[in-house]
């Protein structure tokens, strides 16, 4: 009786030997410390805005409203990177689960190579786009973030 052979897939040729394993961990790793770096921006902003929020004084004090007004578009920034950050830790996902569907060893049951491409396509396109504008937020927002 002949040993049934496990399906190769695409994830597992990646991970071997097309060395596109170390790219997936490295946007992975990278989103997940923005991710981290985003959610302590957005703590050290809340305790500031609660801080600054009793001195308003019903819209009287022009420095406390000038201040919240900063915090208040500081805090859209880092919800914005903390998007960014995210969708690329789905699109990662999404592209990781396609590649296991994806069979080597019997073409005729691949999965859906199409979408694989769409996802590929749309992670560099967002990468291309999006790197440069996250990395000046990150450096923005420096000061919140280490407190």
């Amino acid at each position: 009786m002949a040993e049934e052979q496990n399906p190769r897939t695409l994830f597992d040729f990646a991970i071997t030997d097309g060395g596109d394993g170390g790219t997936m961990l490295f946007l992975t790793m990278t989103n997940i410390r923005r991710q981290l770096s985003f959610h302590s921006a957005l703590r050290f902003i809340e305790g500031e805005t609660e801080t600054v929020r009793p001195t308003l004084d019903g819209g009287r004090n022009l420095e406390a409203v000038d201040r919240m007004a900063r915090l208040d578009f500081k805090q859209r920034v880092a919800f914005d990177g903390l998007r960014y950050a995210t969708t690329m830790l789905m699109l990662v996902d999404e592209i990781l689960v396609e590649m296991t569907r994806i069979n080597l060893t019997d073409p005729f049951l691949t999965g859906d190579s199409d979408r694989l491409f769409f996802l590929f396509e749309l992670a560099i396109h967002l990468h291309a786009r999006g790197e440069a504008d996250v990395n000046a937020i990150l450096e923005y927002l420096r000061p919140e973030i280490l407190g």
